[in-house]
């Protein structure tokens, strides 16, 4: 899988493979987590979409803009209804190091799956007359 992972992704061209390797582990045990759930996902160009029932999450990848680095990283996660694309709701996170990636994975997976009820909230509000 790391190589499907590798060829989806422009990673940063850096002499510290060990943050490479870090991430692309990160990131493979977060998609075998999606493959349970029985979320179909893409990965290309720095952008991950997992399509839910009703909704599209895209999880960008934003890396250093010091291409010999991998860290620190931006990931910004936006949802959308999947017929109703202009009620949107997005989240950032901040990753500094692997280590960091590592303590913050159980916040993105809750992110990503947040949105997704966030989102149903205001479709609901936004569907109610206004008196």
């Amino acid at each position: 899988m790391n190589k499907l992972i590798i060829n989806d992704l422009n990673l940063p061209k850096t002499s510290n493979h060990k943050d490479i390797l870090a991430f692309l582990y990160i990131l493979q045990k977060l998609l075998l987590e999606f493959k349970k759930c029985d979320l179909a996902f893409s990965l290309k160009n720095n952008q991950l979409n997992i399509r839910c029932p009703n909704h599209i999450i895209k999880l960008s990848f934003h890396f250093s803009q010091d291409e010999a680095i991998v860290y620190p990283l931006q990931l910004f996660i936006s949802a959308h209804h999947r017929d109703m694309n202009f009620i949107e709701q997005t989240q950032t996170l901040s990753i500094y190091s692997a280590n960091d990636f590592l303590s913050k994975i159980e916040t993105l997976f809750l992110l990503i799956f947040q949105l997704p009820v966030i989102l149903t909230q205001k479709e609901y509000s936004l569907s109610q007359p206004y008196d």
